[in-house]
């Protein structure tokens, strides 16, 4: 990412950046109020995210279904089937399950169903294969890795899109980490892993052509022009030792009104968007963090998320496996095969809407659309295609490299 005024601001700490209201959230557990939140997504931060509930906004935290009553430590260190206890000197955060906490929230949809799939397009097939099954060797064969990750269209489905017009926002979180399988006890800066994490707003189509901060509740985006996310120039980059890592985030649907959320992007927002059609505002973005930073970051857009019960997942997942390497496909079997390319990642509970219709496809500016597609059937190709499925496409550029100390590549200067 440039490093211009504007990107100082979206990587400094809420804080000091004079937002009152998120001093308020940050130190929440230590004013004695209870405030309105939304406990799956509290269960979620808490118990797929690794943040400790005593960070969480009063009121927050784990739901007494997921606690064992007898249990008095802290939701990141218990230890079972869907949250393994991490290794001894291991630095990673939440649990590998991707589950999403199947609490209901005030907003209808929630748990498992919002669970993202993922799929890698094989543009020489035109299909997509599911990122868990895509061949080794594709892979590089071993080594350390470099992998810029574009975030490139939401493209929301009917129900969806309705739906995000009368929320008028929404959030993007993810982060990228390193992910250590052997420790070097011979060179102790290797054993600190890096991350890197983004988090913006988004806005329905239909609101973004309007003037700067209009909430425009009740404008309904058009599914077929789905959602411009990041330009090319605001790819993370990251490199991963031995070509393996983990990939987490969190998309939803959130109101502006009356919410530490709303405040948060109005703020943003009167600082300029630098854009003529605001439809993505990235706000806090740390490029390059030790992993266990992580913590702090997760818990204020946890606590930004869960504010207020104004709230619709899209898709959201916990810590995931990610390989690009043969070699680190077989220490991580079930992970997330990554190469060159487009991926997408789709709701569970629209896999049925996908079924039988992986085959014929290529990437369109970002939208999925017919192997036989041309640039200007684009427009109405896109809300037939997957019908009724919401996903997000991104592009991925996977590249070998020698990691300095397992951190930076090493300059070949």
């Amino acid at each position: 990412m440039s490093s211009d005024r504007r990107t100082f601001l979206v990587g400094a700490p809420a804080a000091l950046l004079g937002f009152p209201e998120l001093a308020e959230l940050a130190w929440g557990q230590s004013s004695g109020a209870s405030v309105q939140v939304a406990q799956g997504v509290a269960d979620f931060w808490a118990t797929r995210m690794g943040v400790p509930s005593r960070l969480l906004l009063r009121g927050a935290g784990r739901s007494s279904a997921a606690t064992p009553p007898s249990s008095s430590r802290e939701p990141e260190t218990l230890s079972s089937p869907l949250n393994p206890r991490p290794r001894s000197g291991a630095v990673e955060l939440g649990s590998t399950q991707p589950i999403i906490e199947a609490t209901p929230v005030s907003a209808g949809l929630s748990g498992f169903g919002r669970e993202p799939l993922f799929f890698y397009l094989d543009e020489d097939d035109h299909a997509l294969v599911p990122a868990v099954e895509v061949p080794k060797q594709k892979l590089h064969p071993s080594g350390d890795t470099m992998v810029d990750l574009q975030m490139h269209r939401l493209r929301l489905s009917p129900g969806d899109a309705t739906q995000f017009g009368r929320f008028a926002s929404g959030g993007i979180y993810l982060d990228m980490q390193q992910q250590h399988q052997a420790q070097q006890p011979s060179n102790p800066q290797a054993m600190t892993a890096l991350a890197s994490s983004l988090l913006s707003a988004i806005f329905p189509v239909a609101a973004a052509s309007k003037a700067k901060g209009s909430t425009s509740a009740g404008a309904s985006p058009t599914p077929s022009a789905g959602i411009p996310l990041q330009e090319t120039a605001q790819a993370q980059s990251i490199g991963l030792p031995n070509g393996v890592g983990k990939l987490a985030f969190s998309c939803f649907m959130k109101d502006r009104r009356k919410s530490a959320f709303g405040t948060f992007v109005s703020a943003f927002l009167e600082m300029g968007s630098n854009s003529s059609r605001l439809s993505y505002l990235p706000m806090l973005s740390l490029p390059v963090v030790a992993a266990p930073a992580l913590v702090t970051i997760r818990t204020l857009v946890g606590n930004l998320q869960l504010h207020g019960m104004d709230h619709q997942w899209i898709m959201g997942s916990g810590p995931l496996d990610v390989s690009c390497t043969a070699e680190g496909c077989s220490n991580l079997p079930a992970g997330l095969r990554l190469r060159t390319g487009t991926y997408i990642a789709i709701p569970r509970e629209h896999s049925d809407l996908i079924r039988n219709k992986l085959n014929g496809l290529k990437m369109q500016d970002g939208f999925l659309v017919p192997k036989e597609a041309g640039y200007l059937d684009t427009f109405d190709a896109v809300p037939q295609t997957l019908a009724g499925a919401t996903y997000m496409s991104i592009a991925l550029k996977v590249k070998p490299t020698k990691l300095n100390n397992c951190s930076f590549p090493v300059s070949t200067a």
